[in-house]
């Protein structure tokens, strides 16, 4: 099946291959969101979310927040029940 320029194709194609929900995620990356299987177009409201998310970490606001994280040490703390049980 031929998907070049034919969004109707490439969805079915997805739809085929991963299921049904994989294809629907493909227009809208937010979770119960419309979209139009019969005339499939990406979601502009999932465009901005992504440009917003990849955009995020430039942010000197975010980076100072997140900072003193990144500089603690990380450890690991397990515990173990030492009765044999």
């Amino acid at each position: 099946m031929e998907a070049i320029n034919s969004p109707q194709a490439g969805l079915k194609m997805i739809e085929d291959s991963v299921g049904f929900e994989v294809a629907r995620i493909s227009l809208s990356l937010i979770p119960g969101e419309p979209v139009d299987l019969s005339n499939p177009r990406p979601s502009l409201t999932s465009d901005v979310m992504l440009m917003m998310l990849k955009g995020l970490s430039e942010q000197p606001g975010y980076r100072d927040d997140i900072r003193p994280q990144m500089d603690e040490p990380r450890t690991s703390q397990h515990q173990h029940d030492s009765s044999g049980a």
